[in-house]
């Protein structure tokens, strides 16, 4: 008679829930990881559209009659300024490299020690929680930049519309 199939050695029934977890705790780290950089990449192209703004209000400026027109394009010039003041420190080559080399893989699989399941759990844990951290810091940024950019968009609107009044 032929052998049968290998059986892989049976685990504690805790051990394997702990290996289930953390398989699906890499799983959601992966997801967590690719909005993160999903995010990151929405943010640079938020950027580059302030900027555009700015430099679009920045040339309109002279054509704005003396008085409340010209004063309320120059608030708006200072908001439209204001936003990429806000946003680019989050997103500048060197933060996001400084947040990547910042995450704690490197060290823990550079200790040389044997990785069991609660360490590779509090690993995932700690993944998740500086990606999340990373995330509303971002989030935040995009918000308040987002924000300014309207009210520069606003106020020139205004300026406008007082303009051909």
């Amino acid at each position: 008679m032929g052998q049968g199939p290998e059986l892989e050695p049976e685990l504690p029934e805790g051990q394997a829930a702990l290996q289930d977890t953390n398989r699906v705790g890499w799983h959601l780290l992966h997801f967590l990881r690719d909005s993160l950089t999903s995010l990151e990449e929405q943010a640079t192209r938020v950027l580059a559209a302030e900027v555009a703004g700015l430099i679009a209000v920045w040339s309109q400026l002279h054509t704005f009659e003396r008085g409340p027109p010209r004063s309320l394009v120059w608030a708006a010039w200072g908001f439209t300024l204001a936003a990429p003041i806000r946003l680019a420190p989050l997103v500048t080559p060197k933060r996001l490299g400084r947040f990547w080399a910042g995450l704690p893989v490197k060290d823990t699989l550079q200790r040389g020690d044997h990785i069991d399941g609660k360490a590779e759990a509090r690993l995932i844990m700690d993944l998740s929680e500086a990606a999340e951290r990373q995330m509303a810091r971002i989030r935040r940024g995009l918000a308040q930049a987002i924000a300014l950019s309207l009210i520069g968009l606003a106020l020139a609107a205004l300026g406008y519309v007082i303009e051909k009044l």
